[in-house]
């Protein structure tokens, strides 16, 4: 038997319709609980879910295999984003979101509240693209453009000088990119 605790960031009630499957429906509070998931008879590379707010929602759930989280597929038009973490061998977290524009999420926060009050999602040596296995953080495929346009907003940039440029840092290793083309 699998755990799966169930953080549900959304103002949707979560209730538990079946081994593995998620009915919600709107509500204006948020709740946290946990559901067990019966092993099956066959094994399959994925467990199925459902998602139900006036429609259903069939995806797979991917299993964590070595990965802190992953993205559970949703289709476009789901209201929600659900990523999956493993915290064990038996136990897992399902985490549910409300779906946003991460390139302008900042703006549906009214101007009043506080950036003491916000957790802004951020990156760990944003232009360390270079020096696996030691000292890449990024991969080439995301940019700093796309860490912006997927939502990022605290940026760690290190830069030293080095033949009169400024070239991005990772630790001791240079990044061979000045910073001037980013």
């Amino acid at each position: 038997m699998k755990k799966f605790t169930i953080f549900n960031h959304t103002s949707d009630i979560v209730s538990k319709a079946g081994p593995i499957s998620l009915t919600l429906t709107s509500q204006p509070w948020t709740n946290h609980l946990s559901v067990d998931e019966k092993e099956s008879s066959k094994p399959t590379p994925n467990r199925r879910a459902r998602v139900v707010r006036g429609e259903v929602f069939t995806v797979n759930v991917p299993i964590a295999l070595g990965a802190t989280w992953k993205v559970v597929e949703m289709p476009s038009h789901c209201p929600w984003r659900i990523y999956r973490s493993k915290i064990s061998k038996r136990h897992h977290k399902l985490s549910i979101f409300p779906r946003r524009e991460l390139s302008s999420f900042l703006a549906e926060i009214p101007d009043t509240v506080p950036l003491s009050a916000l957790m802004l999602p951020g990156t760990h040596d944003a232009l360390a693209f270079y020096g696996w296995p030691i000292s890449q953080c990024q991969s080439l495929a995301t940019p700093l453009s796309v860490q912006l346009h997927t939502g990022i907003r605290v940026i760690d940039i290190r830069l030293a000088v080095k033949d009169s440029r400024l070239i991005s840092y990772h630790g001791s290793f240079p990044q061979r990119t000045p910073f001037k083309k980013f």
